[in-house]
């Protein structure tokens, strides 16, 4: 992963024009002391920007001493100078960059792919893909061994033996006769509760009851009927018929609705013609010519 992220960095740099890329050194210091030298630097930096910004309202920017550009401030601060250094870019790194800037520069895109599938070719024939299937065969081995001399080992015999010890004295302790009882109960109670329900209900009540809503709902169909007089209802209802029935011109409709029923059948004629006779043309077209 770090010679990837190399290649990547020295990549990026070249085509940015620089000859060489910063690398990350590897530091031995302790935890300790990175904590430490980080909290000073933290400390130093937030010192400057009070400085900095102390007295804005009179736009006065106060000039940092050569004491105090330091970046140690005394206080032993980090030196994060050290942690990294300029190398060389690899000269086979640098010369596919500067194709690669060429062939984007000059709007040659069937170079600037060959190019890119060129390099992903040769990076995926670059993995070891057989060093890399030894070391996964060895891993898959290794646990499909060890699994089997496990269960080769443990004696599942015995397990079983101490199961059904653990069964055998757990049933020795369960009266399962209330087992039964339980299960038919869940069915018969529903049946308790039903017989209890209707032995004690009132049925004389219920009745009379039952009697009483239909003697009102019939005494408001009385009233509602009573409501109206039925004969000009009747009367009302014969002259709305006569109104349709006279003053609507049934007679145009129906003509209209046959015009359509004819224009329809005709078109209809004369399409299953011409289809008729453009497929018998065809026919003979073919078998004569």
């Amino acid at each position: 992963m770090e010679s990837l992220l190399n290649l990547i960095n020295m990549l990026i740099a070249r085509l940015t024009g620089s000859s060489t890329y910063t690398a990350a050194k590897k530091i031995s210091a302790s935890y300790g002391d990175a904590f430490d030298s980080a909290a000073g630097s933290a400390k130093d930096a937030a010192d400057k920007i009070k400085s900095y910004t102390t007295g804005i309202d009179e736009l006065n920017i106060i000039q940092e001493t050569p004491e105090n550009s330091s970046g140690g401030g005394g206080g032993g601060g980090a030196d994060y100078g050290s942690m990294f250094e300029e190398i060389p870019i690899d000269n086979k790194i640098s010369d596919f960059a500067d194709r690669l800037k060429q062939a984007f520069d000059s709007a040659d895109w069937e170079t600037l792919g060959t190019l890119v599938g060129t390099k992903v070719n040769e990076l995926i024939d670059s993995v070891d893909y057989s060093g890399i299937g030894k070391k996964i065969g060895f891993g898959i081995n290794g646990a499909v061994q060890t699994a089997y001399y496990f269960l080769d080992t443990v004696d599942f015999n015995n397990i079983g033996r101490h199961v059904a010890e653990l069964v055998n004295n757990a049933l020795a302790e369960v009266d399962t006769s209330f087992i039964g009882k339980t299960i038919v109960k869940w069915f018969t109670l529903k049946w308790d509760f039903l017989l209890g329900f209707l032995g004690e209900l009132d049925w004389g009540q219920v009745a009379s009851k039952f009697a009483d809503g239909l003697t009102g709902a019939f005494d408001e169909v009385t009233n509602w009927l009573s409501q109206y007089d039925w004969g000009q209802v009747g009367r009302n209802a014969w002259e709305n018929i006569k109104r349709v029935v006279t003053e609507a011109d049934w007679g145009a409709v129906v003509k209209s609705m046959a015009k359509a029923l004819g224009s329809a059948l005709g078109a209809f004629v004369s399409l299953l013609g011409s289809f008729c006779k453009g497929v018998w043309e065809d026919i003979s077209a073919y078998f004569t010519g």
